[in-house]
């Protein structure tokens, strides 16, 4: 039995873990292959670099949808004895979309199910026409790693925890009330392998790795004891910092850690509405001493969350700015399907795109016509920012960044030349 496994990446450089380790799993049941494709890539030449098979898998991402449903409707077309399934965060939010061309679609986590399936068992995750599936959950993370699909020319992912301890209401995770680890030895070994195999920028998936500090600390200190030139990427929450983490980061390599903080908003309020914590006097102490340290340090905030106008966006703008970070990524709020603020939408007055990435439109507090205007400062941000113009900013001494940029681009100011022809 051909089984091939089809990831649809956003880009090159990057790799899917999720179908890594499936297609790892399933080779017991048959003879595997795993297609690492982009989105980006040609559609005929993509098509064409599929092989026959009796079973195909997919992972369906708010980047991919358009690229799969059409792969899907070809591939039923070209193989009609062959079975299509799809899993995956975008199919989870609105599978039926997808019934149309394959044969199921697996709901929440897919290691088990999928060997129940191969084994000949109808997994209840499953989700058929005339068979609503049920949301599949593990209970632990001991599943072997797929070190043979690994290439150490894009990125590699790892993960060491599932879940999240927060329920912020944008999030698919929202409802998920737990957080399972894989074993600290197992995840320690597991990264010997990768160092060995010649990976040299590790991202570990996990969404807060710092929810559990002691387990936080004990990896920290591990990523400091590798003698070759690799570097970590990790998601931190500002709510689980703590001054021993900070110490541990301070004392690891040059280049060794980057670091990702998910701020989002300043105002107790607004994150109040997405079912987030306030920030602390003592969060925000650590959050400034975290960015502080010398090494690559990103942070984002949201656009469009509810009850969040321009005043505000301006407000955590400054904020982040002051902080120095390398990245300060502006993001705007993606209502997806299926999650708490998606089925909340209505109510709240938030209008966004009916396809991915369902990035918000206008709300009651911002003007489609304002979010433009911070899509722009975001931009010319990127441009144009501290880490490439030190001298500059210093001399400029500019104390309300997101004004500095608004003015920049004002019609007015800059006269008939476009921004990137003053840049």
């Amino acid at each position: 039995m051909k089984l091939s496994f089809i990831a649809l990446n956003s880009q090159y450089i990057h790799s899917c873990l999720s179908l890594q380790s499936l297609a790892e799993l399933a080779k017991p049941y048959g003879q595997v292959s795993l297609l690492e494709a982009s989105v980006n890539q040609e559609y005929r030449s993509l098509l064409a670099t599929i092989e026959p098979a009796d079973i195909y898998f997919f992972s369906a991402y708010i980047w991919n949808r358009r690229v799969l449903l059409d792969l899907l409707a070809d591939l039923r077309q070209l193989y009609p004895q062959a079975k299509l399934l799809v899993g995956g965060p975008e199919a989870q939010g609105a599978p039926d979309d997808f019934l149309e061309w394959c044969d199921g679609v697996f709901l929440g986590e897919g290691e088990t199910p999928l060997i129940d399936y191969l084994s000949g068992r109808m997994p209840p995750s499953l989700h058929r026409k005339n068979h609503p599936g049920i949301i599949h959950r593990e209970e632990c993370l001991d599943f072997a790693y797929p070190f043979d699909w690994v290439d150490p020319t894009r990125i590699v992912y790892y993960e060491s925890q599932r879940g999240c301890p927060y329920h912020c209401s944008y999030c698919m995770s929202a409802e998920v009330d737990r957080l399972v680890d894989a074993p600290l030895d197992k995840v320690k070994r597991d990264l010997d392998r990768l160092v060995d195999l010649g990976a040299r920028l590790i991202k570990l998936t996990d969404r807060s790795f710092n929810a559990k500090s002691e387990r936080c600390l004990a990896l920290i200190k591990y990523f400091g004891s590798f003698s070759q030139d690799v570097t970590f990427h990790v998601e931190l929450s500002p709510y689980g910092l703590n001054r021993d983490q900070i110490e541990a980061m301070r004392r690891l390599p040059k280049g060794r850690l980057q670091v990702e903080v998910g701020f989002q908003a300043s105002q107790g309020r607004v994150l109040q509405a997405i079912d987030r914590p306030s920030y602390s006097k003592r969060v925000l102490e650590l959050l400034e001493e975290l960015m502080a340290l010398p090494m690559h340090r990103h942070i984002d905030l949201i656009a469009g969350l509810p009850g969040m106008g321009l005043t505000e966006v301006a407000e955590t703008f400054d904020y982040l700015f002051s902080l120095s970070p390398d990245d300060l990524q502006v993001g705007f709020l993606k209502v997806l399907p299926g999650s708490p603020l998606g089925r909340q939408a209505k109510r709240l007055g938030l209008i966004s795109s009916a396809s991915p990435p369902y990035e918000i439109l206008q709300t009651p507090s911002l003007s489609f016509t304002e979010l433009n205007l911070i899509r722009r400062i975001a931009q010319l941000a990127g441009w144009f920012h501290p880490g490439d113009f030190p001298a500059t900013f210093d001399y400029l001494a500019i104390t309300r960044p997101f004004d500095f940029y608004r003015r920049l681009i004002d019609d007015d100011e800059i006269g008939d030349r476009s921004l990137e022809d003053r840049l």
